[in-house]
C-alpha cells in the first residue's frame, strides 16, 4: 500500500471513532460545540440508521485498502445523512484514486459545510486543498446548444449554458455533449496542471432519426440515460441518430437496469421496455489509452472511464481503440462491492496509425565515418626508437546496409562496405643483410603503409525512440584487404665496399592480401524527420582479428650499392610484420536511414 501523505494521515487519525457521528446528539454544556451535522436537510431516524450502516461498511473497506468500495458506502451515507466524517473519508478515497478534482471539491465541502469542524483538521484539510489544485486545471465548453448535457468520463457536469469552466483532474479525457434532436458530440481532451482547456462543442442537427421510447415495465419513475446522457424520466420517447445506442435506467440508490444495446432506425420507432432490479453492486473501468471504447457483457458503453452499477455476480469487460489489441477481464462482482478494474491496451503491432515503428519493416542504412587507428602494431612499429616517428593511422569508412526491424526494437541486417587507413614510419632505423653482402649496412628507412578492402558482415542491433532514436548494434564479418608498403631509404656501404662509405637510396614496394575477422560494437543517437527518414551521429569500434599478420616478404632483393655501382651486393631487410595479429579501428561518423 502506499505510504500516505502527511496532511492525509493526520486527516485519518480519528477516522475509526467517526461513527459517533450518526449518534443523537447529546446535551450540551454551555460553551461546548454542537456535534457535527451538514446544513443539508433533517433525517428521520431510519435513514441515520441506514447512513450508519453504509458508513460502518466503508469503514471495513477502508481499513483494508479498498478505497473503491469504501468511497461507495461513504458516498452513499452521505446521500442519506451527510456528516463531516463521512465527507472527509470520501475525500480520502478519492484521492486515492487521483481523481483529483472530485477530491478538491470534497475536501473544499468539508471545510465550507462544517463550521464546528476543529481547527488542526481545517487546517489539513486546507493543505490538502492547495495540494490539490495543482493536480487539476480547467475545461470550458463553448457553442453547445442551450440545455444540452454536458458529461466528461460518464460523469454528469450540468447543462450549457455552464455557469463557468469545469474543474478538472490532470489526465485524459473524453467529454460528451448530447441534445434531443442533434448529433452527439464527443472529443477527447488531455489536462495538464492549471492549464485551462477549451472546446467547442458544435451540435449538428439530425437529418435522419429514429424515434426511441422507452418504459419501465412496472411503471416506475426512473431517469432514462442515453449513451450516457440523462435524456428524461420513463415513460420517455425522443429522436435520436439511426444506429445503436446505449440505453440504461437510473433511480434511488441501487434501483435501476443495466446498459442494454438498442438499435435505432431511420423514420421508424424502437419500443424499448426495461424492468427495473435492485443492483447491488458496482465497477469502475479504467482502459488505457483513455478514449479507448468500453464494453460491458458485450454492450457498447461509451469511450474513456465508465462506472456503474451492475448485478452480483459474473461479467465480462472488454475495451478496444484503433491502432491497439482488444484487452478484456472476466470478473465476479460481489453482493454490496465496488471494484476498479484497469484496461491497459497493448500496441498493435500491424496498426499502420503507428507509421513503420511498430510494425516489422525493411530499414536501408548508409553511413560515412572517419575511421582512426590508435596503433597497428607489427614489427615495424616496435622497431620505430630513437628520432623514428610515425603518423596516427587514419582513413575513412563507408558502409552500406539493409535489415529487417521488429516492433520491439530488435533488427538484423546485413552490411557491406570499404575501410581503408594509411600511416608513416619515418625515421626507422633498419640494415640490409644477407649472404651475398660483404658487409649489412644501415641506414634508416621511410614506410608508408596504406590498407584497403571489402567489408562483409551481419549484424543485430536494437532500436528504440521516436523524435531521438537511440540505435545500439553489433557487427561481426571478415575484412578482406589489400595492405602495401611503399619502403624508400638512405644507407651507406661498408668501408671494403667499391665505393667505400659511399651513401645511396633505396625505393622498393610490397602488396600482400590480408584477411581479419571483426567485431564492431556501435552507438547512435538520431533525429527523425518524418515517418521514415533519419539522420544520425555515433561511434564504432572495429576490433579486427589477423588470420595470418601481413608481412614485409623481401620479395625482391635490394642492391646495397650507389647506381653504376657494384657496392656491397644484393641483400634484404629481413622478413617484418606490417601490423600486429589485432588491430582496433575508431569510426566516429554520420549514417542516414530509411524506413519502408
Amino acid at each position: 500500500m502506499r505510504r500516505l501523505p502527511a496532511a492525509l494521515a493526520a486527516l485519518l487519525l480519528n477516522t475509526f471513532a467517526a461513527t459517533a457521528s450518526f449518534a443523537a446528539p447529546p446535551p450540551t454544556a454551555p460553551g461546548s460545540a454542537a456535534p457535527a451535522l451538514s446544513p443539508a436537510s433533517p433525517a428521520n431516524d431510519a435513514q441515520k440508521e441506514e447512513a450508519r450502516s453504509h458508513f460502518e461498511l466503508g469503514l471495513s473497506h477502508f481499513d483494508r485498502g479498498e478505497w473503491s468500495a469504501a468511497l461507495a458506502e461513504f458516498m452513499r451515507a452521505r446521500e442519506l445523512y451527510p456528516t463531516r466524517s463521512a465527507t472527509k473519508n470520501a475525500a480520502v478515497c478519492l484521492r486515492k484514486e487521483n481523481r483529483f478534482d472530485e477530491a478538491l471539491d470534497m475536501f473544499e465541502a468539508l471545510d465550507h459545510d462544517y463550521a464546528d469542524l476543529s481547527e488542526t483538521d481545517r487546517a489539513l484539510a486546507r493543505q490538502e486543498i492547495a495540494e490539490l489544485k495543482r493536480s487539476v486545471g480547467t475545461l470550458a465548453i463553448h457553442a453547445a446548444e442551450p440545455g444540452a448535457s454536458v458529461t466528461i468520463d460518464g460523469r454528469s457536469r450540468g447543462n450549457s449554458p455552464l455557469p463557468g469552466p469545469l474543474r478538472i483532474g490532470v489526465g485524459a479525457h473524453v467529454v460528451r455533449v448530447y441534445k434531443e434532436g442533434f448529433v452527439p458530440f464527443e472529443v477527447r481532451v488531455e489536462i495538464s496542471s492549471g492549464q485551462a482547456a477549451s472546446v467547442d462543442a458544435n451540435l449538428r442537427a439530425l437529418t435522419r432519426s429514429g424515434r426511441l421510447r422507452v418504459v419501465e415495465q412496472s411503471g416506475k419513475t426512473l431517469d432514462v440515460v442515453v449513451d450516457d446522457a440523462v435524456v428524461g424520466k420513463t415513460p420517455w420517447e425522443g429522436n435520436v441518430a439511426p444506429g445503436e445506442h446505449t440505453v440504461l435506467l437510473r433511480g434511488e440508490g441501487n434501483l435501476g437496469t443495466q446498459p442494454i444495446s438498442a438499435p435505432v432506425t431511420a423514420e421508424r420507432d424502437t419500443p424499448l421496455t426495461l424492468s427495473a432490479e435492485e443492483l447491488d453492486a458496482g465497477a469502475r473501468i479504467e482502459p488505457t489509452p483513455g478514449g479507448a471504447l468500453v464494453a460491458v457483457d458485450g454492450v457498447a458503453v461509451g469511450r474513456g472511464i465508465w462506472e456503474g452499477k451492475l448485478r452480483p455476480g459474473p461479467h465480462r469487460f472488454e475495451a478496444t481503440a484503433e491502432g491497439f489489441l482488444p484487452a478484456a477481464r472476466q470478473v465476479v462482482l460481489a453482493t454490496r462491492e465496488r471494484e476498479v478494474f484497469t484496461l491497459a491496451l497493448d500496441r498493435d503491432p500491424t496498426s499502420p496509425l503507428w507509421g513503420t515503428k511498430a510494425r516489422p519493416h525493411f530499414v536501408v542504412e548508409l553511413e560515412g565515418s572517419f575511421a582512426v587507428v590508435p596503433a597497428a602494431g607489427g614489427d615495424l612499429a616496435s622497431s620505430c626508437t630513437g628520432a623514428c616517428s610515425s603518423s596516427p593511422p587514419a582513413g575513412g569508412l563507408g558502409l552500406i546496409g539493409a535489415g529487417y526491424q521488429l516492433p520491439q526494437g530488435l533488427g538484423f541486417g546485413v552490411q557491406g562496405g570499404y575501410l581503408g587507413f594509411a600511416e608513416t614510419v619515418q625515421g626507422r632505423p633498419a640494415q640490409i643483410v644477407g649472404p651475398q653482402l660483404r658487409s649489412s649496412d644501415s641506414g634508416t628507412l621511410r614506410d608508408r603503409i596504406s590498407a584497403g578492402g571489402l567489408l562483409l558482415g551481419a549484424s543485430v542491433s536494437y532500436h528504440r525512440g521516436e523524435t531521438w532514436p537511440l540505435t545500439l548494434r553489433l557487427g561481426v564479418g571478415a575484412y578482406l584487404s589489400t595492405l602495401r608498403d611503399d619502403r624508400s631509404g638512405d644507407f651507406t656501404t661498408s668501408a671494403g665496399a667499391n665505393p667505400p662509405n659511399a651513401p645511396y637510396s633505396v625505393s622498393l614496394s610490397e602488396s600482400h592480401a590480408a584477411t581479419y575477422l571483426y567485431a564492431a560494437p556501435e552507438a547512435r543517437i538520431g533525429r527523425r524527420f518524418g515517418d521514415h527518414l533519419e539522420l544520425s551521429l555515433g561511434v564504432a569500434l572495429f576490433v579486427l582479428t589477423a588470420l595470418s599478420q601481413p608481412s614485409w616478404t623481401d620479395e625482391k632483393l635490394v642492391l646495397a650499392a650507389p647506381a653504376g655501382h657494384q657496392g656491397d651486393g644484393l641483400g634484404r631487410f629481413g622478413t617484418q610484420t606490417l601490423t600486429g595479429a589485432f588491430v582496433f579501428a575508431v569510426a566516429p561518423g554520420l549514417a542516414a536511414r530509411y524506413e519502408f
